[in-house]
């Protein structure tokens, strides 16, 4: 009976939904993601001015054991969802899960282009880069990735601009 007592105490204790603030309601984001939308949306987009259709590449392939194969995809469709969202007439694509890349046998995951053929060894001379397995990520935040996030897009509205620009 101790038992039921406590925890009818503790429910007593907890507010009523009702007595909690409540959030404002906030406008919904525009649905820019066009696999998101029916026909009749997109329809309604292009004659609201959505000119662009931004294609973005993700890919799928090893990116250290700490992450999802297809992190790069994923990251893709917030990118290009931002993208779109500061162009203010675009339409993000469906994000593309494949990129060339080289697959290796040894770090199975990625779907890119094939590996070398059996035999051929890899240029020693070629530039090793960091393969998503070394390095220190302890010093990695919310707020530098967000930063990075915001130039990444805030370059790319720009490069868009620069390109769409009457001449």
């Amino acid at each position: 009976m101790k038992s039921l007592s406590l925890i009818l105490a503790l429910a007593l204790a907890t507010p009523a939904p009702a007595a909690q603030k409540e959030a404002a309601p906030t406008a919904p984001a525009p649905l820019v993601e066009f696999e998101m939308m029916t026909w009749p949306e997109v329809k309604k987009a292009i004659e609201g001015g959505k000119t662009i259709a931004l294609v973005y590449n993700g890919g799928t392939e090893q990116r250290g054991p700490q992450n999802v194969n297809g992190g790069h995809t994923l990251m893709g469709r917030d990118t290009v969802r931002a993208i779109a969202l500061k162009l203010g007439h675009a339409i993000a694509a469906p994000v593309l899960p494949f990129s060339p890349n080289r697959a290796s046998a040894e770090l199975p995951g990625t779907i890119g282009d094939p590996i070398l053929p059996r035999g051929q060894a890899p240029d020693p001379n070629a530039k090793r880069l960091n393969n998503g397995i070394s390095g220190d990520g302890r010093k990695c935040t919310a707020e530098l990735g967000k930063r990075l996030f915001d130039m990444k897009v805030d370059y790319a509205v720009a490069q868009i601009q620069k390109l769409i620009a009457p001449k």
